[in-house]
């Protein structure tokens, strides 16, 4: 579950990138058979990305999941490089229990109502959604204020849980106001990505072998993005 961001500084890293993000997000999609993606100039490919999941132990995800991922690594997470989008994904598959959880488990039933705080539209409650799991009213409107330019993330919570573009949107949003601006994660430090994500409980708290479970899934997926590095675990438990 994401930490508390500051709305002002989560704002200022995105807006500049609002109308292209508002037409990515808002048009109608129409998806295309994943043999013409192949020909794409696409940063990752769809066989990179269902053998990454699917050997890290998860599901093989549906192809529209990779379609919403690639094409807002760049516009919406600033992700350029096949390294940071291996960390990326590593990070959204432990929040995501492998994309499959878009809404906060332990609220699906009750909605933790008044938990993760309230806002002025009465009876919303902002436990985590989509793949990063966005908590806290805060966050879902400075997330909705950056990629839409208005509060309708917190008008309606439910819409991060229930399209999946919007269930990336937030998720990259997050990373690119909130962890892929760190220096040490452009350098592959993997560890200071979980620091931003979870360090209170898994980096320096009771949590710790969460935390190398996440290096576990990440040194996968670098693997099959066909990245000829050496995974960095450095920065959170060590």
């Amino acid at each position: 579950m994401v930490h508390p961001c500051n709305i002002d500084g989560g704002i200022s890293l995105v807006t500049s990138h609002r109308e292209e993000t508002n037409s990515l997000i808002e048009k109608t999609t129409k998806f295309e058979e994943p043999l013409t993606l192949f020909d794409k100039n696409y940063l990752v490919t769809y066989q990179e990305f269902s053998s990454a999941v699917t050997k890290a132990g998860y599901d093989l995800p549906a192809y529209e999941k990779y379609f919403n991922f690639v094409t807002q690594l760049e516009p919406l997470g600033g992700i350029k490089t096949k390294r940071e989008a291996a960390m990326f994904l590593a990070q959204i598959l432990w929040e995501s229990d492998g994309l499959k959880a878009k809404s906060e488990y332990a609220c699906i039933k009750t909605g933790c109502p008044g938990l993760y705080g309230t806002s002025r539209y009465i009876g919303n409650n902002y436990y985590g959604r989509g793949y990063i799991q966005l908590s806290w009213h805060y966050n879902y409107e400075a997330a909705s204020r950056a990629i839409f330019g208005d509060d309708r993330l917190l008008k309606d919570p439910n819409l991060v849980s229930e399209n999946d573009e919007y269930a990336w949107a937030t998720a990259f949003w997050f990373w690119k106001a909130n962890v892929g601006s760190s220096g040490e994660v452009k350098k592959g430090y993997f560890g200071s990505s979980t620091m931003a994500i979870n360090g209170g409980l898994e980096c320096n708290g009771p949590h710790k072998k969460k935390a190398i479970k996440r290096f576990e899934i990440y040194k996968v997926i670098l693997s099959e993005f066909h990245v000829s590095e050496n995974p960095i675990e450095n920065g959170c438990y060590n």
